[in-house]
C-alpha cells in the first residue's frame, strides 16, 4: 500500500485570492475578449487604456494574462509570449508592488522559463523589481521562486568566493553571491509543515546512487586501501551491498600520481591577456596558483591539436577534456608562464594536477540514503550542505525527499528526484488562471501535485 499525505493548507495564502487585489470584473472589456480568445482585440483594448494611463496595474496583468493565454493556444510562439507576459507582469509589479496577484503571475513566468538556456529571464528584469516592496506586501513561494531564478552574475561569484576564503566552496559562496535568496528564506517560516518523504526510495544496490549525510562517518578500507572519514555529505556508487556495508570505489583521498594538463586562462586567477597582431596572438603572463574549477575544465595535452602559432584546433577540446572524477580534489595547480593558444578567443595555461587512483573502501548504509541515480544524489548532497541558506532543519527535511503541503514550488523541486513534465514548457502548458491564481497539477511518483500561486496545496493519489 502507498503511503499517504496528509492534505492540509498549513500556510494562509497570503497572495491568491484577495478582495480588492485588482480583479478586473466580469465586465472589464478586455477580460471578457481574453475568456473569448480574441487576443487581438484585448491586446488593442489594454494598449489603449496604458496609452491614456500608464502607470494602470491592472491593465499591464491583463496585458500579461493575453500573452499568457495566448502563448498556450498558439504552440509555436509560446517562447514569444512568455517572454512578453513577462515584461507586462513585471511593469504591473512595478506599478503597484502591493498587488500580490501579479507577482504570483510574475513568479509563474519566470519559472517557465528557467528550464532552458534560451528563454531565461534577463537578470537585468529581476534586478528592476520592487523586492523590498514585495517582501513587505507579498512575500511567499513567488518572491521565493523569483530569487531562486535571480542567478548571480560572474562578478558576483568572484567576490562572493572572495570574501568566503581561498578554500570556499558553493556551498559557502552562495549565501554571499544571492542576497535576495537569503532574504526569502529568512522571511518564510516552514515550521508546523507536516512533511511526509514525497517517492518511494529504492534499496542501495550494486551500481546504484548513494548520499553520505551523517559526518563524521568514517569509511574502512577495503583490500589494502587506507581508511578515511566522510567530514560532510557526498555522494557515492555502490559497488555492493550486504550486512548493512555498501562498498564503493572512493574518488577522495586517494593515491595519486601526477600528471600535466591545460585550463583555459580565466580558470587561472588574475590572469590578464590581450590579442595582438593580425594572427591574433595572446599576449599574458598565466598567474601561479590554485586552478579555478568554476571557470575551465582541465584538458589533456595529449589530445590538443595545434591548429598553428595562436589557435588551437577547437574540435580536440571535448574529447580531451579530463573528467573531474579522475583528478584528486584540490590538485590542480596553475604553473605560471606565458598564455598559450587561443581556444576560440581565450589563451590557455599549463596545471600540473594528481590524476587519482580510486580506493575501494566501506562505509554503513545506515550513513546516509539511496538515491534514484547519481544526479538525484548530487541533489541531495546540495540540500544537505546548503544548511547555511535553508538552515538545519529545511536542509534536513529537503535532503530527505520530504514534502509538505504549503511547500514552495521550487523546494518541492529540490526535494524529489525529478519534476518530469512540470518544468519549462511542461509547467507553463499545465498552468491555468483560475479565480485569480495560477493553478498547475504535477503527476509525479504515483501523486498528483496541486500547485496554487507557486504553492503545493494538496497531494492526492492518482
Amino acid at each position: 500500500m502507498r503511503r499517504a499525505l496528509v492534505v492540509t493548507v498549513v500556510w494562509t495564502l497570503a497572495c491568491g485570492g484577495v478582495v480588492g487585489d485588482g480583479d478586473p470584473g466580469a465586465s472589464d472589456p478586455a477580460q471578457i475578449l481574453l475568456d473569448n480568445r480574441e487576443y487581438a482585440g484585448a491586446e488593442t483594448n489594454l494598449k489603449e487604456r496604458l496609452a491614456a494611463d500608464p502607470g494602470d496595474p491592472l491593465a499591464w496583468r491583463l496585458l500579461g494574462d493575453v500573452s499568457f493565454v495566448r502563448g498556450q493556444d498558439f504552440k509555436q510562439r509560446w517562447k514569444e509570449n512568455l517572454a512578453k507576459a513577462t515584461d507586462a507582469y513585471a511593469k504591473a509589479v512595478a506599478a503597484d508592488p502591493a498587488r500580490c496577484r501579479s507577482w504570483n503571475r510574475l513568479a509563474t513566468v519566470v519559472q517557465a522559463r528557467a528550464a532552458q538556456e534560451e528563454t531565461l529571464t534577463p537578470t537585468e528584469t529581476l534586478d528592476k523589481l520592487p523586492w523590498e516592496d514585495g517582501w513587505s506586501n507579498c512575500p511567499g513561494p513567488a518572491l521565493l521562486s523569483l530569487a531562486e531564478n535571480r542567478l548571480p552574475t560572474e562578478e558576483e561569484l568572484d567576490t562572493a568566493y572572495e570574501k568566503a576564503g581561498k578554500r570556499a566552496t558553493e556551498y559557502d559562496a552562495t549565501p554571499l553571491a544571492r542576497p535576495q535568496l537569503v532574504k526569502a528564506h529568512e522571511l518564510l517560516d516552514y515550521t508546523g509543515l507536516s512533511w511526509k518523504e514525497g517517492f518511494d526510495r529504492p534499496a542501495p544496490k550494486s551500481g546504484g546512487a548513494f548520499a553520505v549525510l551523517k559526518s563524521p562517518t568514517p569509511a574502512a578500507g577495503v583490500g589494502g586501501s587506507k581508511p578515511r572519514t566522510f567530514s560532510h555529505a557526498e555522494d557515492i556508487t555502490i559497488q555492493s551491498a550486504s550486512g548493512g556495508k555498501l562498498v564503493y570505489m572512493d574518488r577522495r583521498f586517494p593515491a595519486t600520481k601526477p600528471d600535466k594538463g591545460m585550463v583555459l586562462a580565466k580558470g587561472c586567477p588574475g590572469t590578464k591577456w590581450d590579442i595582438e597582431g593580425p594572427d591574433n596572438y595572446p599576449m599574458g603572463t598565466c598567474v601561479r596558483g590554485p586552478e579555478s574549477r568554476r571557470k575551465s575544465a582541465v584538458y589533456s595535452l595529449d589530445k590538443l591539436v595545434s591548429a598553428g602559432p595562436a589557435h588551437w584546433e577547437h574540435s580536440t577540446f571535448p574529447k580531451a577534456r579530463v573528467s573531474w572524477d579522475v583528478i584528486a580534489e584540490g590538485s590542480v595547480v596553475c604553473t605560471g608562464g606565458r598564455v598559450g593558444r587561443l581556444y576560440v578567443d581565450t589563451p590557455t595555461c599549463k596545471v600540473d594536477y594528481d590524476r587519482a587512483i580510486p580506493q575501494k573502501r566501506s562505509i554503513p548504509a545506515a550513513s546516509g540514503l539511496s538515491a534514484v541515480d547519481r544526479a538525484h544524489a548530487e541533489k541531495i548532497v546540495r540540500a544537505k550542505r546548503l544548511a547555511t541558506l535553508y538552515g538545519e532543519d529545511l536542509a534536513d527535511h529537503l535532503a530527505a525527499g520530504e514534502i509538505a503541503v504549503g511547500l514552495p514550488y521550487t523546494l518541492v523541486s529540490y526535494s524529489l528526484p525529478v519534476m518530469t513534465g512540470c518544468r519549462g514548457r511542461g509547467l507553463y502548458t499545465k498552468a491555468r488562471i483560475v479565480d485569480g491564481s495560477v493553478t498547475f497539477t504535477c503527476p509525479m511518483e504515483g501523486y498528483d501535485h496541486l500547485f496554487v500561486d507557486m504553492e503545493l496545496t494538496a497531494v492526492t493519489a492518482l
